[in-house]
């Protein structure tokens, strides 16, 4: 029997019902024998090397055939990889709402290694994160107002987009009254922080009027409050 290999069939599939015809042709070979393992409930054709894949089957595969003559023998094996389709029910959540201009982030709560994710806002692709087993962030100037949603793929099964969903809101500047000699603006989104320039390097002693003080070199005021300084 000459040296020969499987033809025909799959050596990726993804996880599901349905059949892979594989083949073999071996110089001086009357007889082939094909055989299957580590494939669960699969089960394979004997003489023809036609597989039937089990729905809830995913892993690794050996297909087998022995090419046979009366004096001789020699056996072939493939790997086929079934792999299942990606989890959907993993979940997003990131910043509510944002300023004119402003950026956030959005976390996707877990993730599979060997799985793509990319994230979306309507139609408009961000950017892609390779999955690590572990939860995914986006964080960038792209990320705005706007509806968000992440699509998986782990390049054999169909690419599905998960159920979450998440909104970033808008909101507007709020005007925190600030004063000041040293310049600076009224407007503050949440979380933004108002820095005085001043012309010495040492700690300033800040003063309000409604009796707030402050010996920080940066000062923090935070939105909805208003400072003369």
């Amino acid at each position: 029997v000459g040296t020969f290999q499987i033809t025909g069939g799959t050596s990726l599939r993804c996880t599901g019902s349905g059949t892979s015809d594989f083949n073999a042709s071996a110089s001086n070979a009357t007889n082939y024998v094909w055989s299957l393992s580590n494939a669960g409930s699969s089960s394979i054709n004997t003489s023809s090397g036609m597989v039937t894949w089990h729905s809830g089957f995913s892993g690794t595969a050996i297909v087998s055939v022995t090419a046979s003559n009366s004096c001789h023998s020699r056996t072939v094996t493939r790997n086929v990889t079934v792999s299942a389709p990606p989890n959907g029910s993993y979940t997003l959540s990131g910043t509510s709402a944002l300023c004119s201009g402003s950026s956030g982030g959005i976390t996707l709560s877990d993730s599979q290694s060997g799985v793509d994710y990319t994230l979306k806002r309507g139609t408009q692709t961000i950017s892609t994160i390779a999955g690590t087993g572990s939860a995914l962030t986006w964080s960038s100037s792209s990320i705005t107002s706007g509806t968000y949603s992440v699509t998986a793929s782990n390049g054999v099964c169909p690419a599905i987009t998960l159920t979450s969903q998440w909104t970033i809101g808008s909101t507007t500047p709020n005007d925190i009254g600030i004063s000041s000699s040293a310049g600076g603006f009224t407007d503050l989104c949440p979380g933004q922080i108002q820095l005085f320039p001043t012309n010495t390097n040492s700690v300033q002693s800040w003063s309000g009027v409604d009796s707030w003080t402050s010996t920080n070199a940066t000062v923090n005021i935070a939105a909805g409050q208003s400072k003369t300084v």
